[in-house]
């Protein structure tokens, strides 16, 4: 039997290097290297943020540990994030068995197979969500089988004005995303409807902006009450100015300076920000296709891990 390896004495003397506040623990440098970015798609931030690890407090740039899409990056934002060496599971914290501690590609939360709800049947081999990011933002729909249901899920983007970086808004199911792209959706919701009559009985109560001409869910807005609706519907010299474009929103901390930001640069936060007609919680308002939108909250964003 041969005898396990010993480090040398020269390699036990090297120093650990110093991290500083602004140093990531994986590349020990302010700025993540080119190397790390995806090519064939680009930056998703810039490439001096870094995220903290809440139990060791290490900080690493997403890009030096693989993590590289705008709704990965912005979900990690919205809970106590774990780096890879002190990943647990969701359900039973525990960090044992890894080998069967699925990371979620949307969130990068740890789940044991046998922790998940629906129940994982097998380690995937390719993209895999977790319960929490298995949904529509669009019309709730979740996933049944969590084996493969990252295949049936698509990320809707835009791009700053003030960055230039891609924003995450909402995840959209292949069953909604034909009519989110041809812009059949609220913009308060970003429920989408259909133009083939197959309309559920949301669909059947909308009313026509006649600012931004999008049609508008009469439950997205709490100004409109039943005989207002009456009136819009049946004289049409009535105008209806939806919620964004009348800037009916309510920063749910006004003095929170992160807050305003997210709501006045176009940049939504990981976490809601503020309240747009009545109790919608929303992560800011931003111009997508050149017209503003309501960007939802991000499922589990306030999960502890």
């Amino acid at each position: 039997m041969s005898s396990p390896a010993v480090a040398s004495s020269s390699s036990a003397a090297q120093p650990l290097p110093i991290l500083h506040d602004d140093i990531c623990a994986k590349c020990f440098s302010v700025t993540a290297p080119d190397s790390a970015v995806p090519q064939n798609v680009g930056a998703s931030c810039s490439m001096e943020y870094k995220t903290k690890c809440a139990n060791c407090l290490k900080q690493y740039h997403p890009f030096c540990l693989g993590l590289t899409t705008p709704r990965l990056i912005i979900a990690m934002e919205g809970y106590p994030w774990l780096c890879h060496d002190c990943k647990n599971c969701v359900i039973c914290h525990s960090t044992e068995d890894d080998s069967t501690l699925l990371i979620c590609d949307d969130c990068d939360r740890g789940w044991h197979l046998g922790c998940c709800d629906p129940k994982v049947t097998e380690v995937p081999q390719g993209p895999w969500l977790c319960p929490l990011c298995a949904q529509c933002n669009s019309c709730g729909e979740k996933a049944i089988s969590l084996n493969d249901a990252a295949k049936n899920y698509n990320h809707s983007e835009t791009k700053s004005e003030s960055t230039g970086y891609p924003i995450f808004l909402a995840t959209i199911c292949n069953k909604c995303h034909f009519n989110f792209f041809e812009d059949r959706f609220c913009p308060m919701c970003l429920k989408t409807y259909s133009e083939d009559g197959e309309e559920n009985e949301d669909d059947k109560e909308m009313i026509c902006c006649d600012v931004c001409d999008r049609w508008i869910h009469i439950k997205c807005d709490d100004e409109i009450t039943p005989e207002k609706y009456q009136e819009l519907v049946e004289n049409t010299e009535t105008k209806y100015k939806c919620p964004l474009c009348d800037e009916r929103i309510t920063p749910i901390d006004p003095k929170n300076d992160k807050q305003k930001a997210a709501l006045s640069t176009g940049q939504p936060s990981a976490i809601p920000v503020a309240i747009i007609s009545g109790d919608k919680k929303v992560r800011g308002i931003v111009e997508f296709k050149g017209k503003k939108v309501a960007v939802p909250e991000i499922r589990g964003w306030n999960v502890v891990t």
